[in-house]
């Protein structure tokens, strides 16, 4: 249904003589004969389409369907023809008995009979045509031949039967005709005045004699009945046995056919897969040829190409230096001229002419001076014009491998970045850890020695002094041996230094007594936090102890932290050394890759152009061969399907002339039995080489858009 689209039907107002000539030879019916039924054949054509059906005609070609949108049906030909052609049938079977009994035919039992053996006739008739035209072609013009065939002799046999009947109808007849005589005439005689005993009894015989006539008669007729009967459905058995047999071998040759089909299009697949599998085999073989060809020629050609720079700028200087050492000479020997031409006017005289031929030689020197200088100028600006398109191609090359270095580079950068980041990030977790163990350890000593207000998370202890020089009143001196210092400092309260010192300069035994109390006092500065401690208690001492056990610990950890500063700033310079060795590998494989990209690009472009022509040539073969294979199929196909009834001589007693129908009918009848007929395989094979087609359009387009592209960097 894809290559039909749908269109509005609209039937002939007024159809035309050659359209009724179709259809009445669709339906059967002869203008000349049955010129009281051409009614039938004008509404056929006026007729529109039931509900639910519409119309549809072919995009390219001359083909037609109708199409039930409710149950899905198609059909080739109009859904109301079947219907005209049943009418056609009926109207034409009542004109028939109207003839026939004005022409005195056979009575109307047995007429009825050749009616009904007529309906099963047609019946079996439309049920074969409608299955048989779903056939292919040779088999056809095969099937036509046997049902002929069978139609011939099934004629004869029902004209036997019928003149049989006739004769055995008219001998019947003539019987009656007989005993109605004599009947007539006993009664003649019999009408007597005086009734005769032997004359009733002789009437009475003969009455009998009529009954037992009339029984024999009647049986006859009974048997004749049963027989004709019996002989009609052997022969309708043996008609259908016959189309079932020639079904089920038509059906066997078309597996065959389509077998054979499917394996001749299999074998062209494969050979085609494998012509297009050599093909890319040598197409890679020539590639890489191609390519090492170019890049040898390539270094040639560079060579070369310096071999002529190198001579060009030489021999540009050897012209230079020999155009001075010429304009040298000419100038010493204008210089000779003039000091010669001096000295002979001197000679020979007055101050005038010496001055003029000095002013000429100035002249003609300073001419010739500007010669040499606009042609070394020229020169030089030609050069110059060479040099600097050189330098700005080279140039544009180098920016773009820069970019690209610089982009590699930062990615480069940011990734070891983010490496040290994350690297510091796990050493200041470490540090905390580290201090939160310590704070840890001297909070559970200070709870262990029952101080109640010793807190050290958020202070800084800057040094541990007495409170006053004074003491109060109830309470003893106290005596300090030596002074000492213990700072503990923390990243909470310090955030600008990064490194976290915990040390203890000094632990000494202060006390020499035992003091009763101990009072510990903040002060919180702007600046920092310190703690003042009163010594007015003996475990002061104890406190001082457990300070420098934890002490030691500390310096271990310290230790381990700038073990890893010092891991760190290794790992740090390695990574640094690293990214400048890649750096400059980067710049390495950026010159190399400068000079292989732009020899791929040219050989790129011509393998480009030789793959597409090989492609187009491999297109070309593969659509000429479906092209073969399609006229063959085409070829097998239209000499088998011409749409015709298979049962053209079972008709009523007046034999009706069927005929192909009308072109509308006959062709969409055509494109259904060739779209029945065609096989899935070659519709494939049809709608895969037309996107193989569009494929290698688009792989043109593909490629000339790369070779533009690879032109425009080649120029650049």
């Amino acid at each position: 249904m894809e290559d039909y689209e749908e269109i509005v039907y609209r039937p002939p107002r007024n159809p035309s003589a050659q359209e009724i000539d179709l259809y009445c030879q669709f339906l059967g019916l002869d203008p000349k004969e049955d010129s009281e039924l051409l009614w039938i054949a004008v509404d056929g054509l006026k007729a529109p389409l039931p509900e639910g059906w519409t119309y549809y005609e072919h995009k390219t070609e001359d083909k037609v369907l109708f199409y039930n949108k409710k149950t899905g049906e198609t059909l080739a030909h109009h859904p109301l023809d079947d219907h005209y052609f049943t009418l056609f049938q009926e109207e034409k079977k009542k004109l028939d008995e109207r003839r026939h009994r004005n022409q005195n035919v056979p009575d109307n039992k047995q007429k009825s009979k050749i009616n009904q053996q007529n309906k099963v006739n047609n019946e079996l008739k439309n049920d074969s045509s409608s299955k048989i035209s779903q056939t292919t072609a040779e088999y056809q013009a095969i099937l036509d031949k046997k049902i002929m065939e069978i139609e011939r002799k099934h004629e004869e046999k029902l004209n036997e039967i019928r003149l049989q009947n006739h004769y055995e109808l008219e001998k019947e007849k003539k019987l009656l005709v007989d005993l109605k005589a004599k009947n007539n005439n006993l009664e003649k005689s019999l009408q007597f005045p005086k009734p005769d005993p032997n004359t009733q009894a002789t009437k009475i015989q003969y009455q009998n004699d009529l009954k037992m006539l009339k029984k024999d008669y009647e049986n006859e007729l009974k048997l004749l009945d049963e027989n004709h009967s019996k002989e009609i459905s052997e022969q309708q058995k043996r008609f259908s046995q016959e189309l079932t047999d020639l079904q089920t071998e038509q059906a066997k040759t078309i597996r065959e056919l389509k077998q054979q089909h499917e394996i001749a299009v299999e074998k062209l697949k494969r050979d085609n897969e494998k012509y297009i599998s050599m093909l890319s085999n040598q197409f890679e073989s020539d590639k890489k040829a191609i390519i090492s060809d170019n890049t040898h020629r390539l270094s040639l050609i560079q060579a070369e190409a310096q071999k002529e720079i190198d001579n060009f700028l030489d021999n540009h200087r050897k012209e230079i230096e020999s155009m001075r050492k010429r304009h040298e000479e000419k100038i010493k020997e204008i210089k000779i001229k003039a000091a010669k031409n001096l000295e002979n006017v001197s000679k020979e005289a007055s101050k005038s002419p010496i001055r003029v031929l000095k002013d000429v030689n100035d002249i003609e020197i300073e001419q010739k001076k500007k010669e040499n200088q606009r042609e070394i100028e020229k020169i030089e600006s030609l050069q110059q014009q060479k040099i600097s398109q050189r330098k700005t191609k080279f140039e544009q090359q180098i920016r773009k491998i820069e970019a690209e270095n610089d982009l590699k580079i930062a990615s480069i950068k940011d990734k070891n970045n983010q490496e040290l980041k994350n690297y510091q990030k796990q050493l200041e977790q470490d540090k905390k850890k580290i201090y939160s163990q310590v704070r840890k350890e001297i909070k559970e000593k200070a709870m262990s020695n029952s101080i109640s207000t010793f807190t050290i998370d958020t202070i800084r202890i800057a040094s541990i002094k007495p409170q006053s020089k004074t003491p109060k009143k109830g309470t003893q001196s106290l005596r300090i041996s030596n002074r000492f210092a213990l700072s503990l400092e923390d990243e909470n309260d310090s955030d600008n230094s990064k490194d976290v010192s915990l040390s203890l300069s000094r632990i000494i035994t202060v006390f020499e007594r035992k003091v009763e109390n101990i009072n510990i006092k903040t002060k919180k500065n702007d600046s920092d936090n310190s703690t003042e401690v009163d010594f007015q208690s003996d475990s002061f001492d104890s406190e001082l102890d457990s300070f420098g056990q934890t002490d030691t610990r500390t310096i271990k950890l310290s230790k381990a932290a700038e073990k890893a500063k010092s891991k760190f700033s290794n790992s740090a310079e390695k990574v640094s050394s690293e990214i400048t060795q890649s750096i400059k590998e980067l710049d390495n494989k950026t010159t190399s890759l400068r000079t292989y990209c732009s020899e791929q690009n040219r050989d790129l472009a011509k393998n480009a152009i030789e793959f597409q022509q090989r492609t187009l040539e491999v297109s070309k073969m593969f659509n000429s061969t479906l092209l073969e294979l399609e006229s063959a199929h085409r070829m097998a196909l239209s000499s088998l399907i011409q749409p015709r009834d298979i049962i053209n001589g079972i008709h009523p007693p007046v034999h009706l002339s069927m005929t192909t129908p009308p072109p509308r009918w006959r062709k969409a009848q055509i494109i259904s039995d060739e779209s029945s007929d065609l096989d899935s395989t070659t519709i494939r094979s049809i709608k895969n080489y037309y996107n193989e087609q569009k494929e290698a359009k688009t792989l043109n387009a593909r490629l000339k858009r790369q070779d533009n592209d690879n032109i425009r960097t080649y120029d650049i």
